[in-house]
């Protein structure tokens, strides 16, 4: 399709068809149906005819366009996102993550220093290792990475899991070379938001933090704020965090057609899950009240 909004064909490229309706390209079938365009046309005119399959539930008859469990899911996904975002968000705006707010590390990360007057990299097995560094988040935040409640919560409790990143610091010691130096923030063990309690590929529960311990000592998830943001407007990401806009965006890419995601990866918050979110969000439990959430109380099963 054109820039304005004119079909045109990709064979013969006259507006007003595409190659499904393209006599040019018919004609090249009726001539030599063993040519390599009398062979496309007759791959189109296949696909035409036979049955369709839906990428989502796998059901023989319609499309993702026309699908009902398809259509059934997306308001749910999207209740959903919202709800565990904004509990995301007040979480982070109570600790005073935000722009502005000075993080130290409670792992030891590799980094950049000056020791004996010599830039080198330090690590944490060094025996002169400098110390945890500290750093400062950027004036202006950008949104934390894409990941929605789903993924994030079914994240694999395996050893040098990513955890998604939430933003990144600029560092300044100790004994930091340069004040540009940076290093990413991965999003921390949260109760009842990102369980401390994950499944391996085996569906065994695995306590993330005691494998964080056990297989690394410079993990970029175990971190603390030293000095909160001055930014008190309880949006630590930004507006757009919880947009209308934001939600809608996210709903629309894990339904898209040609998304790899099926019906058997959808998993809804059980209600009893949702109710506790809203009295967090009501501010009648804290957050750690949800500490015995795990991935099978929060979502329903398969």
């Amino acid at each position: 399709m054109s820039y304005n909004g004119t079909v045109r064909c990709g064979h013969c490229g006259v507006k007003g068809h595409n190659k499904t309706g393209c006599d040019v390209l018919r004609k090249e079938w009726v001539n030599d149906p063993e040519s390599y365009y009398g062979k496309q046309w007759a791959q189109i005119q296949s696909r035409k005819t036979s049955p369709k399959t839906c990428g989502y539930c796998s059901e023989v008859g319609h499309t993702r366009a026309g699908c009902s469990v398809l259509k059934e899911h997306k308001p749910v996904y999207a209740r959903d996102l919202l709800l565990w975002r904004l509990a995301l968000e007040k979480h982070f705006s109570s600790i005073g993550y935000g722009p502005l707010a000075m993080i130290r590390f409670k792992s030891r990360p590799s980094y950049v220093a000056k020791i004996s007057g010599r830039k080198q990299w330090v690590y944490s097995s060094d025996e002169h290792y400098p110390g945890p560094p500290i750093g400062m988040t950027p004036a202006k935040m950008t949104d934390i990475s894409d990941y929605d409640h789903m993924t994030t919560m079914f994240l694999p409790a395996i050893r040098h899991q990513q955890y998604p990143a939430i933003g990144h610091i600029n560092m300044f010691g100790p004994g930091v070379i340069k004040t540009r130096s940076s290093s990413t923030l991965q999003l921390p063990v949260i109760p009842g938001l990102f369980p401390r309690l994950g499944k391996d590929h085996y569906g065994n529960l695995v306590d993330r933090v005691e494998l964080r311990n056990e297989y690394s000592d410079s993990d970029l998830s175990d971190w603390e704020v030293v000095s909160p943001s001055p930014k008190k407007d309880g949006k630590p990401f930004g507006d757009i965090f919880t947009s209308d806009y934001k939600i809608e965006q996210m709903t629309k890419a894990r339904f898209a057609r040609g998304s790899d995601v099926e019906s058997h990866d959808f998993r809804a918050f059980k209600s009893e899950y949702r109710n506790i979110l809203n009295t967090y969000l009501d501010g009648i439990l804290e957050i750690s009240d949800m500490e015995n959430v795990t991935v099978d109380t929060a979502f329903e099963p398969i």
